[in-house]
């Protein structure tokens, strides 16, 4: 993911980031297959590794490196929430009666729209904060 940065630029490698990680997930709720499972974690694997990459020289790029640390202990606070929310939420869909596979489908969802407004996003950001030296 870094060549790609170097290449093309993280604005442009934003709204594909969450993608492969959508398509895991419609892997892993449409099967139960535990070969086809690893095929949906390798998916998912490649999204969060150009993460790393992608996203922290997407703050430097649009914000640049003065504020980064505050950038990043706030993204950094807000992933941990998320984290510790999930599996709630995860469970109590259960208890209601909504199996695993479904939820997995129904998260594939909501990254796909995550990609969509990641990239309205950045559309609107790049005409509207300069981009940082």
């Amino acid at each position: 993911s870094g060549w790609l940065v170097d290449r093309i630029g993280t604005a442009r490698l934003v709204p594909f980031l969450l993608l492969p990680m959508a398509m895991g997930f419609v892997v892993i709720g449409s099967t139960g297959a535990l070969a086809v499972a690893a095929l949906g974690l390798s998916l998912m694997a490649i999204s969060q590794g150009a993460s790393s990459t992608v996203t922290n020289a997407f703050w430097a790029e649009f914000y640049g490196t003065k504020s980064l640390g505050g950038i990043k202990s706030l993204v950094t606070a807000v992933m941990v929430l998320g984290s510790a929310i999930g599996p709630l939420i995860s469970g109590l869909l259960i208890d209601v009666g909504i199996n695993f596979d479904d939820q997995m489908l129904g998260i594939a969802a909501y990254v796909g729209c995550s990609a969509i407004l990641a990239g309205v996003a950045v559309s609107r950001a790049r005409k509207l904060l300069p981009l940082a030296p």
